[in-house]
């Protein structure tokens, strides 16, 4: 799908308006967009940075930093850094802003973690959201502020609003 000529017309378009927002999320091409804001995981983050590592370690949080500040210097564009269990960090002209994940109990299946991700993400920004508050919307903390979304409710009956309002200390 991602051929050379659907890369060069997605990279066209984003530049015929460029005072609209697009957001890539490619694993294997996103230095193909450099005019967009990236959504990547912190593995790609890795590579794309030149950081040869073992693909099953890791990514501990300062290579983490260090790869999307580089990312943001090399593009001048957002970065969101998706870390799995470690959250996501937001890259922009601004200090780094790191957002924790939800901390949950139990087996878990990421499958579609990152799409949910960047769903979140471009629901926020297509909201009006700063992209400082975009990243939170993954984790369902802002949903409340952008429209009424239903909270999923696993077995022990919290939604995930609940479970994120008491990580963060407060009230849900």
């Amino acid at each position: 799908m991602h051929t050379q000529t659907f890369r060069d017309d997605i990279e066209s378009l984003i530049r015929e308006f460029p005072e609209k927002s697009f957001i890539v999320d490619s694993r294997h091409f996103s230095e193909s967009y450099p005019d967009a804001y990236l959504k990547i995981n912190d593995q790609e983050t890795m590579r794309l940075c030149g950081m040869v590592r073992a693909p099953e370690a890791p990514v501990v949080r300062e290579p983490a930093l260090w790869a999307a500040a580089g990312l943001f210097a090399r593009f001048r564009k957002p970065v969101f850094v998706t870390r799995g269990s470690g959250g996501i960090i937001v890259m922009d002209d601004r200090d780094p802003c790191e957002i924790p994940g939800i901390r949950v109990s139990g087996r878990v299946d990421t499958v579609g973690a990152g799409d949910s991700a960047l769903a979140g993400i471009g629901l926020a920004l297509a909201a009006g959201r700063c992209r400082r508050d975009s990243h939170q919307c993954p984790n369902m903390k802002n949903l409340g502020d952008i429209g009424d979304c239903p909270s999923p409710r696993p077995r022990n009956g919290m939604g995930l609003v609940e479970q994120q309002a008491i990580f963060h200390g407060r009230k849900p």
